[in-house]
C-alpha cells in the first residue's frame, strides 16, 4: 500500500491569517507572536494530508509565551555570567577590540543549537497524525556537540565535509524520533549526498575567488557577488532538495518506508524567485524609504530659536512617518514571505512524500510530552520565524 500526500492549503486561505498576524504582532509590540505562530502552524499542518489524513498541531500560544519568558530569564543569566567572562578573556587573550565580540558569538552558539533541538522536540511533541503523537527523545547535549564539531569540520575543509555533517545530524535526530510506539530509522551512507553538493561547492569556490579578487582589485567583490551569490544560492537549494530526497528514502517508521521524489527544478526556481522578490524587494524598499526621509530631514534649516522649535517638531513628524512606513514595509514583507516562499516550498516538499507499507495497526499512542519551556528558547533566539 502506498499513501500519497496531498496539500490542501492555498494562498487565498493563508492571506487573511498572515495579514492579521502581522498587524496584531506590530500592534502588541511583538507579544502576539507566540499566538500567531501557533495559528499559522495549525493552518499549515492541517493542509498537509498524508494518505488523506491531515496533520494536527496541538500547541498553545499561552504555553509558548510562558516558555519564552522563562527562556529570557535563563538567557539573561547565561549572558550576564558566561558571556561576560568569555568577553573579558577574549579581550585579554586576543588583545584586540574584536576579541570580545568573537568570544561572545562563540559563547552563544551552543545555546542557539540547544534551542534548535528543543524547538524540534516541542514541535514534534505537539504534532499528531491519525490521532497518534510524534515525539523526540532527549539528546540536546549530543546534538550541540555534533553541530559544533560539524561547523568546525565544514570550516576547516572549506565545505568539503558538508555532506557527512548534514547526514550525521539528520540521522541523529531521525533515530530519536518516534511516531507513537514506532521508532524512525535511517539507513544508507552519507556518500550518497556527495553528488548533490556539487553545485554548492562550485558556488562556494566562486565566493572564495571573489574574496581573493577583492583584495587585489577594487569593486571586484560587487561584480563577483552578482555571479557567485546566485551560484551559491542555487547550489544550496539544489543540495537541500536532493538531500531531502536521498535522506527521506533512507528512512523508515516501524515496518513502513518513507519515499520522496521532489521536483528539484521547481524548488530551485521557487527559491530564486522567492529570495529575489522577498529580500531584494525589502532591501530596495528600505533603501528608498531611508534616502527619501533623510533628504527631507536634511532640507530642514533654521536661523533662530523659533524656527528651531518649529523644525524640531517637523523632524519628529518626519520620524513618525518614517516609522509608519517601516512598519508597513515589515507587514508587506511578512505576508510576502509566506505567500512567495514558505507556502510554495512547503507544498513542493510535502506532496513529494509518500508512505509505503501498512503497519498502522501495530502503532499505539504515545504518552504526551511535557515541556516546561515549550520552545521558548527558540522564540527568545528567534529561531524558525513564521513556522
Amino acid at each position: 500500500m502506498v499513501l500519497e500526500t496531498k496539500f490542501a492549503g492555498s494562498a487565498r486561505g493563508l492571506l487573511p491569517l498572515a495579514v492579521w498576524g502581522g498587524v496584531a504582532t506590530v500592534a502588541t509590540l511583538g507579544l502576539y507572536r507566540c499566538w500567531i505562530k501557533t495559528r499559522l502552524r495549525r493552518w499549515y499542518w492541517s493542509a498537509i494530508q498524508p494518505g488523506g489524513h491531515p496533520l494536527e498541531y496541538t500547541g498553545l500560544g499561552g504555553e509558548k509565551f510562558q516558555g519564552f519568558l522563562i527562556a529570557v530569564v535563563a538567557l539573561a543569566l547565561y549572558i550576564a555570567v558566561v558571556n561576560s567572562v568569555l568577553m573579558y578573556l577574549g579581550f585579554a587573550a586576543l588583545n584586540s577590540e574584536h576579541g570580545g565580540p568573537v568570544m561572545a558569538v562563540i559563547a552563544i552558539a551552543p545555546m542557539v543549537i540547544y534551542a534548535r533541538y528543543r524547538a524540534r522536540a516541542y514541535l514534534l511533541g505537539r504534532t499528531r497524525w491519525r490521532g497518534i503523537r510524534f515525539g523526540l527523545e532527549a539528546g540536546a547535549g549530543g546534538y550541540v556537540l555534533r553541530m559544533l564539531a560539524g561547523i568546525l569540520a565544514v570550516g576547516l575543509t572549506l565545505g568539503a565535509a558538508l555532506p557527512y555533517v548534514f547526514w550525521d545530524l539528520d540521522r541523529y535526530i531521525t533515530e530519536r524520533t518516534w511516531w507513537g510506539t514506532a521508532q524512525m530509522r535511517m539507513e544508507g551512507d552519507w556518500r550518497e549526498l556527495i553528488p548533490a553538493a556539487r553545485y554548492l561547492w562550485i558556488g562556494l569556490g566562486a565566493l572564495l575567488l571573489v574574496a581573493a579578487a577583492a583584495l587585489l582589485i577594487d569593486r571586484a567583490a560587487l561584480f563577483g557577488l552578482l555571479i557567485a551569490g546566485p551560484l551559491t544560492l542555487g547550489g544550496w537549494a539544489y543540495f537541500r532538495a536532493e538531500g531531502f530526497r536521498i535522506m527521506t528514502n533512507a528512512k523508515s517508521v516501524g515496518v513502513m518506508r518513507l519515499r520522496a521524489n521532489p521536483d528539484t527544478k521547481a524548488i530551485v526556481g521557487t527559491v530564486f524567485v522567492g529570495v529575489t522578490v522577498v529580500y531584494g524587494g525589502l532591501a530596495v524598499a528600505v533603501t528608498l524609504a531611508q534616502r527619501g526621509f533623510d533628504g527631507r530631514i536634511a532640507a530642514i534649516s533654521y536661523n533662530d530659536m523659533t524656527e528651531l522649535l518649529v523644525n524640531v517638531s517637523a523632524q519628529w513628524a518626519i520620524l513618525a512617518s518614517f516609522l509608519a512606513v517601516m512598519i508597513a514595509i515589515y507587514l508587506f514583507w511578512a505576508v510576502l514571505m509566506h505567500l512567495v516562499l514558505v507556502l510554495p516550498l512547503l507544498r513542493l516538499y510535502a506532496t513529494a512524500v509518500s508512505i509505503e507499507g501498512d503497519g498502522f495497526a501495530a502503532v499505539a499512542q504515545r504518552e504526551e510530552a511535557r515541556f516546561a519551556t515549550a520552545d521558548g528558547f527558540g522564540e527568545a533566539l528567534d529561531l524558525g520565524a513564521g513556522l
